[in-house]
């Protein structure tokens, strides 16, 4: 067996660095990995007890690349329990570099809400408000909410109907950015595989937040796509039909690329995609299925008009570029 103090130093080193790239992928496949796995779920444990002997809601981070096994499905829970790969969840938590101001409060709990491959969810949230949650997303947000504060923090893809409160208002936290609206309705994008995040006015008004502090104030109709990598944004406008299609069970892709739009297929179907990195250009194109549509007549659509091959091994599809 692993000395536990040794799995501790690991864990408290990673979770006080900046760690990118390789050593980032190492650490999270090292911690997912079966072995040793109740000790190192024992030292997460312990390092998140042992930060101010609580959890609290100021910990909380803008999420990033969360499995669809870490949590179960519509699963209302404390966030210190553990399942699989729910310990990449905690150390990403930890180790997050988005933070509010530390509060007074000491003893704070969570609840969370996750959606499952190919569904759509819509909960009330404790407020009255309206939270329509698409599949592959997970909202987290505190016991308390909608008392002294309404911060929920979103991996994934969610549109929110806001009650207004002016007193209190409404947040959104993801990665590297937040916002807040009083009462108002729109869409946030932000899945953890994406580059982009994507904040989409429905109606009412919104301010986002970016992490610099870079603030702008949105107006209906209009969408902000922040860039992760190099925190930079612009505004367009949109047609609110096409960015809520997935509410009505329809996949809409307006001028993506074919990475963008296998992505998208990934989190509504029980699949995968294996390719070379080049094996696609950076042509955009523009599909419309509904969601009953089965995946193989998807693919066969795709592949004819974006010219590529592929081989079906179960869940498992294996892409490659059309031989002349």
């Amino acid at each position: 067996m692993m000395d536990d103090k040794y799995i501790d130093k690991i864990i408290e080193l990673y979770s006080k660095t900046k760690a990118e790239g390789a050593t980032k992928d190492e650490f999270h496949e090292w911690l997912i990995d079966e072995e040793f796995s109740e000790e190192k779920e024992d030292a997460l444990f312990r390092l998140w007890e042992q930060d101010n002997n609580a959890s609290t809601e100021d910990s909380l981070p803008s999420f990033v690349a969360l499995q669809e096994k870490v949590i179960q499905r519509k699963k209302k829970t404390k966030i210190l329990l553990w399942k699989s790969a729910a310990a990449v969840a905690i150390i990403l938590i930890i180790s997050s570099i988005f933070f509010l101001p530390r509060s007074k409060s000491t003893d704070i709990s969570f609840n969370e809400y996750f959606t499952q491959t190919g569904q759509t969810e819509t909960m009330i949230l404790p407020d009255g408000s309206a939270a329509q949650i698409n599949s592959k997303s997970l909202i987290i947000y505190p016991d308390h909410f909608g008392k002294e504060a309404r911060t929920i923090y979103l991996s994934g893809e969610a549109n929110f109907d806001v009650q207004k409160n002016e007193k209190v208002p409404f947040i959104v936290k993801s990665a590297g950015i937040s916002i807040t609206a009083l009462g108002t309705e729109f869409n946030v994008c932000a899945y953890p595989e994406d580059a982009y995040i994507k904040v989409t006015l429905i109606n009412g008004s919104v301010k986002v937040v970016q992490a610099s502090g870079l603030e702008h104030t949105l107006l209906p109709g209009h969408q902000l796509i922040y860039d992760k990598h190099t925190g930079k944004h612009n505004v367009r406008d949109v047609d609110i039909h096409e960015i809520t299609a997935w509410q009505r069970n329809e996949l809409l892709f307006r001028g993506v690329t074919i990475n963008e739009i296998l992505n998208v297929l990934e989190r509504n179907y029980k699949v995968s995609f294996q390719y070379e990195n080049s094996a696609f250009d950076n042509d955009k194109y523009n599909f419309k299925f509904k969601k009953e549509a089965s995946i193989t007549d998807i693919m066969n659509i795709i592949k004819e008009v974006a010219d590529f091959e592929y081989k079906k091994d179960g869940d498992l599809y294996c892409i490659s570029p059309k031989r002349k």
